[in-house]
């Protein structure tokens, strides 16, 4: 309202008044439609921790659902007429939307909740993914319409589904797409707004009049999805786990608590029994999405008829299905048309210079858009040289798209056409286990000590990686800003033609040295036989193991005194670390992921890792940790702790030794620690730490008195903890602190009254910290500030302070789809 009353003095052209208009006639029907969400979020929720009602690790979402109902009954009084108040109020409504999706998250990926429950929304979260949710769709999708509703009906029609195609042809983006249709999916209710009259609107407020006009609202119902919210993903892959998928089906879609299985053959035999005969969790129909399904013995292990349940599947190869079950789709490349528009896209919209080269590569595609996207990436501000160069190799090559061979053999000379450092990069890609999550700070970590890269420097190379399509890197919260390296929350994928390819480069172009080594174990941790050879490899730099038991005798008389990198992976309540660690002299990053959904005690044993500068464990035990030998980590300079449990009181007393174990820390990360009361008060006598982060703790209520001893601490990132109720008075005595972040704290109530001490202070990011109305008088001491991060609720408060062109107030859309 304001606003355009504003707009009215400045004199603002046509255009301008006409986007003001449209913003505040668009607030009544936002505000209703977020009032609605989070009364049905609130809903959904209640029957969830009804049944979890003892556990006092949820209290963090108890407290955000009681301050959602309060919302709501203040929201059920603000009149419709009411532009100014639904204005305010649609704001705090997306505030705290965010702050039950940030304790909600933390549940679901500490395991607090066991993922026993197929919670609204029980899709992406965080950048995290569930054990049943879709991924993500990546950028722009072309020439999908005939394919998607030829598909649709096909599903409609029967209980099977399989789409084929070849590898890069589109298949699970095409499925992906189909899961999220109104008519599969389902879509939430809207509202429109209607004014009247329009001009006694305008009128009024341009004239600042008290009164505002009356607006109707009224909402439609969007048709119901065939499943709605009962759609299920599970990735396959070529060696699939094939129990832990088994295990996943139970827990989204049964009651009860999933059994332990012996074997694959027996936890076929009970999930069939259990979809049989025991009580489902969802009502209607539900969905489940098989992704990159190889063999038929794979997809008969997976596969469970049911009166209320669908599969559809993707495959390289055609998995026959019997007539009276279901149908095959086969997914064609694109059209001609579609291809242009896709190339064009990824290559950057070139000039019209390049359209004679363009139209032979397209052609040469074939209309594949894999090869369409990651030839189109590559030429993206490339000379027109570059470009005749590529239509000539291809006219040589032949089609490429007709077998996975010939795109193998083209793409590796994308890869010999990057500078050495990024191809070396791109290749180290293949050292992480296939399928799973991979967070940008474990590849940052990596390159930082093989290269000698800043982590700056490292996140440029990881960026233009994704450039050029060789991966796919997703932001999953807040903006696309990095500050004071914070990382964490950034994704990265890869296709698996393109992991293939980074595993195998070296080996097609005839090279016998082994930088890396990939050994991959069998169930029960035994070493597949193909790996008897690729462990004698002592000169190699990287060294990745993929459930393999650590304590196998096969490893008691392996060396690699060369390797910087060592990632060791495993599911399991303990875990012994191997026997060569002792001697491997060079290594400077370790990575430990444990994953199972509960934590693992590690077995350090008395390996001595004297030069190891960076270790990353992820659902770990960390009282084991504060245990080990003085000395032992002595160089060691960050410590991230992924999903960590800390057992506050055992942690607290062993924590003691911090200063002794890790003398030259400079960096700690705590993220997603659910049992994490406060933070142990002997990490104050890290005083070499420079970083500290506690991220999405939600059971974190507060922070050392002593933190005056951090005193090189220049970041302190104290993000989406939302039961952290204040910050001590002691930061104001940190002289070096630079950056401040406090977003997604809604509990804390006001800053600390000697904020304006912090005279090195150039950033502070507060959003969405609900409850601070005011600042200390103190602030307007600083004199470095270069900005402020804020809602717009408190923005004018800064303004005052520090100027409104230093106060930034991003404009961040609440993502409800978790809701679902």
């Amino acid at each position: 309202m304001t606003e355009i009353a504003a707009g009215a003095a400045a004199g603002l052209c046509a255009q301008e008044w006409w986007n003001i208009i449209k913003r505040v006639f668009r607030q009544p029907s936002e505000f209703k439609k977020q009032y609605k969400d989070l009364e049905r979020v609130l809903e959904e929720l209640r029957p969830v921790l009804d049944k979890h009602s003892t556990n006092p690790e949820l209290e963090a979402l108890r407290c955000e659902m009681r301050n959602g109902r309060e919302l709501i009954s203040k929201c059920a009084k603000v009149g419709c007429w009411n532009i100014l108040k639904q204005n305010d109020y649609s704001s705090r409504l997306q505030q705290q939307v965010k702050a039950i999706q940030n304790c909600r998250d933390t549940a679901i990926l500490s395991g607090v909740l066991e993922l026993n429950s197929k919670l609204p929304g029980g899709g992406e979260v965080a950048g995290l993914r569930s054990v049943a949710a879709l991924p993500p769709l990546l950028g722009k999708v072309f020439g999908i319409e005939k394919p998607l509703t030829e598909l649709k009906g096909m599903l409609k029609r029967n209980q099977v589904v399989g789409v084929y195609g070849m590898v890069g042809c589109g298949k699970t983006t095409l499925v992906n797409v189909l899961c999220r249709d109104p008519d599969i999916e389902g879509a939430s209710p809207f509202y429109y707004s209607i004014t009247f009259p329009l001009f006694v609107c305008f009128t009024a407020l341009a004239f600042r009049l008290s009164r505002t006009p009356h607006f109707l609202y009224v909402g439609f119902s969007a048709v119901s999805g065939l499943f709605r919210e009962n759609i299920f993903y599970f990735k396959v892959s070529k060696s699939p786990d094939t129990l832990h998928i088994l295990e996943g089906i139970w827990s989204q879609l049964l009651v009860e608590k999933v059994p332990r299985f012996k074997d694959v053959e027996d936890a076929v035999r009970q999930v069939a029994h259990g979809l049989s005969k025991q009580p489902i969790k969802y009502s209607g129909d539900g969905l489940i999405f098989l992704d990159d399904v190889w063999s038929e013995k794979d997809l008969k292990n997976l596969l469970f008829r049911t009166e209320r349940l669908k599969t559809i599947f993707t495959s390289r190869e055609i998995i026959k299905i019997k007539p009276h079950e279901g149908e095959i789709y086969s997914l064609p490349n694109l059209e001609e048309e579609a291809a242009k528009e896709l190339f064009y896209h990824v290559a950057g919209n070139p000039s019209p210079i390049y359209t004679s080269a363009a139209e032979q590569i397209i052609k040469r595609c074939g209309g594949l858009p894999l090869a369409l996207e990651l030839i189109g990436g590559s030429l993206n501000d490339e000379p027109i040289e570059r470009w005749q160069a590529i239509r000539k190799d291809l006219l040589n090559e032949g089609d490429i798209y007709k077998s996975e061979k010939d795109l193998l053999s083209y793409f590796s000379k994308t890869i010999d056409s990057l500078s050495p450092q990024l191809q070396e990069c791109f290749l180290d890609l293949g050292s992480f286990p296939e399928d799973k999550r991979l967070t940008a700070p474990s590849i940052i970590d990596m390159w930082v000590e093989l290269y000698g890269l800043t982590e700056e420097n490292a996140f440029l190379e990881l960026s233009e990686l994704s450039k050029k399509h060789l991966l796919n890197l997703t932001w999953r919260t807040r903006s696309h800003t990095i500050d004071g390296g914070n990382y964490h929350d950034i994704i990265v994928s890869q296709h698996d033609l393109l992991r293939h390819l980074a595993l195998h480069y070296w080996t097609m172009k005839g090279r016998t040295e082994r930088k890396r080594v990939v050994v991959k174990g069998k169930e029960g941790g035994e070493l597949g036989t193909q790996n008897h050879q690729e462990i004698e490899a002592p000169d190699a730099e990287i060294v990745s193991l993929q459930g393999c038991e650590a304590n196998n005798g096969r490893w008691s008389n392996r060396e690699f005194r060369n390797a910087k990198v060592l990632m060791l992976n495993f599911s399991g309540e303990t875990y012994q670390l191997p026997p060569f660690l002792g001697i491997m002299e060079n290594l400077k990053v370790l990575i430990i992921t444990n994953h199972s959904l509960n934590q693992a005690k590690l077995q350090m044993g008395g390996n001595s890792l004297s030069n190891l500068r960076r270790m990353r464990l992820e659902r770990i035990s960390v009282a084991g940790l504060f245990e080990i030998e003085n000395s032992l980590l002595r160089s060691l300079h960050k410590l991230s702790l992924f999903f960590c449990e800390f057992s506050q009181s055992s942690s607290d007393s062993a924590a003691q030794n911090i200063p002794a174990i890790f003398p030259g820390l400079k960096e700690l990360e705590i993220h997603y620690a659910a049992d994490l009361l406060h933070l142990p008060p002997a990490v104050c006598e890290a005083r070499s730490l420079r970083k500290l982060s506690v991220t999405k703790c939600p059971a974190l209520k507060s922070l050392p008195q002593r933190m005056n001893q951090l005193t090189n601490l220049e970041f302190l990132n104290i993000y989406a903890c939302s039961s952290l109720e204040g910050l001590p008075d002691s930061i104001c005595e940190l002289k070096h602190l630079r950056v401040l972040d406090l977003c997604d704290c809604c509990m804390i109530e006001r800053l600390p009254e000697n904020l304006g001490s912090l005279s090195c202070l150039a950033r502070i990011d507060m959003r969405r910290c609900l409850k601070i109305d005011e600042l200390p008088e103190s602030v307007t001491q600083i004199e470095d500030l270069e900005s402020v991060v804020c809602d717009e609720a408190i923005r004018h408060l800064w303004d005052q302070v520090i100027g409104r062109e230093k106060v930034y107030v991003p404009e961040e859309e609440t993502n409800l789809n978790f809701l679902r």
